[in-house]
């Protein structure tokens, strides 16, 4: 074994009676505490979405009560118009793949972080017109590759359960924005980033288009009464989905 002498044990630039330099101890330990707060971030904005998911299925089934007991009978589409960004509109179920998540107005990154985001100047639930809806690919749309014509998708609001059939899977260039313009037809279209596993900003965007098949009213959906009506609103123009958002 060979001998370290006092001037090399005292010296800065090796580990004493570790044969190398003491940098890369410190190097790893900055590493290891580098790893240790991207794994805080990370949960912590894991517990935030989750946590609001939970506060947003809790208010949803309470507005619900509410309307099927008659003492929210004046609520309709036009107040879901007049919540801000981050507001909570409702959920978006798709059952064959396993998707579940609240739906938000807004698609600001913070909104997109927290729950799906429903894009500005688009038409609510319930609205004639293309209810346009995002979210990452990474999170609450990490499936929809899965998804196949003739799905049912279900968003359900305090206005109501509405459901469509998937009926077109495309993927097109950000630049496209004929996806997101107003329909004369109660339409769904929901945006996410594509391809699925590209890193960084993804070069395309992956548009699921679903046509409105029956309307359920919060009071009528137990009794599977089924109503085709919508209030003749026409929303305004589309905002265009961006790189930066998706």
């Amino acid at each position: 074994m060979p001998k370290v002498s006092p001037e090399t044990a005292g010296s800065p630039g090796v580990a004493s009676g570790a044969g190398r330099p003491s940098w890369v101890g410190r190097a790893e330990r900055s590493f290891f505490g580098a790893g240790l707060l991207l794994v805080g971030a990370w949960g912590s904005a894991q517990f935030d979405s989750l946590a609001y998911q939970a506060r947003g299925a809790a208010w949803l089934s309470q507005a619900i009560a509410r309307a099927e007991s008659g003492s929210d009978r004046s609520r309709g589409t036009s107040d879901a118009r007049r919540r801000g960004d981050g507001e909570l509109i409702g959920r978006i179920e798709i059952p064959r793949i396993g998707i579940s998540a609240m739906i938000a107005n807004g698609c600001e990154s913070e909104t997109l972080r927290r729950a799906v985001g429903h894009l500005p100047n688009s038409a609510f639930p319930g609205e004639v017109g293309n209810v346009c809806l995002a979210a990452h690919r990474d999170s609450f749309f990490r499936r929809p590759r899965e998804i196949e014509p003739g799905d049912v998708v279900r968003i359900t609001t305090p206005e109501g359960e509405f459901e469509y059939d998937v009926s077109s899977i495309a993927v097109m260039d950000p630049s496209g924005t004929k996806v997101l313009a107003p329909t004369r037809s109660p339409t769904l279209t929901l945006v996410t980033c594509y391809t699925f596993h590209f890193v960084g900003p993804a070069p395309e965007r992956f548009v699921v288009r679903a046509r409105h098949v029956r309307t359920f009213a919060p009071d009528q959906a137990a009794s599977g009464f089924s109503s085709f009506s919508s209030p003749p609103r026409a929303p305004g123009s589309s905002a265009l989905y961006s790189r930066s958002r998706l």
